[in-house]
């Protein structure tokens, strides 16, 4: 006699590994907060194993001045956009929620040098040279 169990779809990405591949992608990124709403284009992000969210954002940008010496709690909404040129290209929408903070320059260098081993990304040399880097502790 045989037995027929269900199959499990293999083929089907779980939701933190179609998460993942959202982030791992240069796509458009919104950070909202209660007093502000800020666009990030080609947001440079990784993600580590502990769930924290690293964003690559220009020095002078508005969300560094209000997330200032501490931190700011808000949502990064990430727009998983199509590689083609599509009517609507947008596949999917993310949004993780925690607090922002800007690491000391020693820490976001360790952060930076971490995420390049995992992902060769050279825009990650711009940090300290017009680039800041920001993270995301989700919650």
């Amino acid at each position: 006699m045989v037995l027929l169990l269900p199959y499990p779809n293999s083929l089907t990405p779980s939701p933190a590994e179609r998460a993942r591949s959202v982030l791992s992608r240069p796509n458009p990124a919104t950070v909202t907060s209660n007093d502000v709403s800020l666009h990030l284009t080609g947001a440079v992000c990784h993600t580590t194993f502990q769930g924290e969210v690293t964003l690559l954002v220009p020095d002078q940008h508005r969300v560094l001045a209000e997330i200032g010496e501490g931190t700011l709690e808000a949502t990064v909404e990430f727009t998983d956009t199509a590689p083609v040129d599509l009517r609507d290209p947008t596949r999917s929408l993310l949004w993780i929620s925690g607090e922002l903070r800007v690491p000391s320059p020693r820490e976001a260098r360790d952060r930076a040098l971490a995420a390049l081993a995992d992902d060769p990304d050279e825009r990650l040399l711009d940090l300290g040279h017009g680039r800041t880097l920001i993270v995301m502790t989700p919650t």
